[in-house]
């Protein structure tokens, strides 16, 4: 699915509001908003369906139903009670029950997702609750490190690198460094050069510490900019200031 998350997001919405409360219906809801499983919502049992309390009684969870799968429950249920069966899942006339995947599958074909299956639709919006979660965590922190995720997911080093790979990638998340900042609040990396220059060409010299506020970055992010510019003989170092190179000091 090379679609961006809106265009996605968009069509599932467009599906599930033609499907309504049909079988394929209520499982791309679950798999996409509850991240339930495949398998967790072909198994679930009308025991399972708690109306009053509003939530699906999972074996190993609670999943909160919310009020629009609620009400299309509900309109199951009474579509399927006299059938007496005890799952959710099961054909109208028969009672036998049904290969969720297909429906679904079919469904999203029709609706304009050729590419998805119900367990890629799962993969899918479990990336994107990771992406949320990282983003607004990136702009609650001003940026993140991999051992941030690690903390935060319980998950391992290189999953944590992975998150973050694909969100820079993306374009969602700016990476200086180790660092990755939320976009727009810092500076790219190819941009930095640019407007260290143009502030010198304004300033003569700069320190450390206006650099840290022009590129948003921390001071230890700047130490190693400033050496590296440095070596490259973009920049010259007097002391703590820094000047573009062929320009005398004239603040000395």
């Amino acid at each position: 699915a090379s679609a961006s998350k809106d265009d996605i997001e968009y069509t599932l919405w467009r599906i599930v509001q033609q499907e309504g409360s049909s079988t394929a219906g209520l499982a791309i809801w679950m798999c996409w908003q509850l991240g339930m499983q495949p398998g967790e919502a072909a198994a679930l049992t009308w025991n399972q369906v708690d109306f009053q309390a509003d939530v699906l009684r999972l074996p190993r969870r609670e999943v909160p139903m919310g009020t629009r799968l609620g009400r299309l429950l509900r309109e199951t249920w009474e579509r399927q009670k006299a059938l007496n069966e005890p799952k959710v899942f099961v054909a109208p006339t028969t009672g036998r029950p049904i290969d969720l995947s297909v429906v679904s599958r079919t469904a999203m074909i029709r609706g304009g997702l050729e590419n998805f299956s119900l367990r890629a639709l799962c993969t899918w919006a479990a990336a994107q609750r990771v992406n949320d979660c990282l983003i607004a965590q990136a702009e609650q922190q001003g940026s993140l490190v991999r051992e941030d995720v690690v903390k935060l997911l319980h998950v391992s080093e290189n999953t944590a690198w992975a998150y973050l790979t694909r969100l820079a990638d993306s374009g969602q998340l700016e990476k200086v460094g180790v660092r990755y900042y939320p976009k727009g609040s810092v500076v790219p990396p190819e941009r930095q050069l640019e407007v260290l220059q143009t502030y010198l060409e304004a300033h003569g010299t700069g320190t450390r510490q206006a650099f840290v506020q022009l590129l948003h970055i921390t001071p230890h992010q700047a130490t190693n900019i400033l050496k590296h510019m440095v070596e490259r003989g973009e920049l010259v170092r007097d002391g703590k200031r820094y000047r573009l190179p062929g320009c005398p000091d004239s603040h000395f």
